[in-house]
């Protein structure tokens, strides 16, 4: 039997607009700041602790979706070094254009959940 289960696909929608809008924050603060020796640290600590608010950890964790959050957002700060740490003048703009363009960022089919 395959249910709907609307509440789950919102939180786990919200999980990834927050997250996107913590990355957003982050490239502005380096562009204003600079980078540091522990950038993204608190960015994947303030998303972890929103999935966690949500309660999606323990609804997750079950079926490796917790684990593929943690390895999205390990991934993507990863790129951004290499991006920001890279010599193009454009650095920023291709960062940006990253975080916008990130799958993990946009809402996917998570409707149908199978119980």
């Amino acid at each position: 039997m395959i249910l709907v289960n609307t509440s789950l696909h919102k939180n786990v929608g919200n999980c990834r607009r927050y997250c996107k809008r913590q990355f957003s924050k982050l490239l502005k603060d380096i562009a204003t700041k600079g980078m540091h020796e522990n950038f993204g640290v608190n960015t994947i600590r303030r998303c972890l602790e929103y999935v966690h608010k949500q309660k999606l950890d323990s609804v997750l964790s079950y079926s490796d979706y917790y684990d593929w959050i943690v390895d999205d957002l390990n991934f993507c700060v990863s790129v951004l070094t290499d991006i920001l740490t890279s010599h193009r003048d454009s650095k920023f703009e291709h960062a940006e254009a990253f975080v916008h363009e990130y799958v993990f960022f946009e809402d996917f089919d998570f409707v149908k959940y199978e119980y």
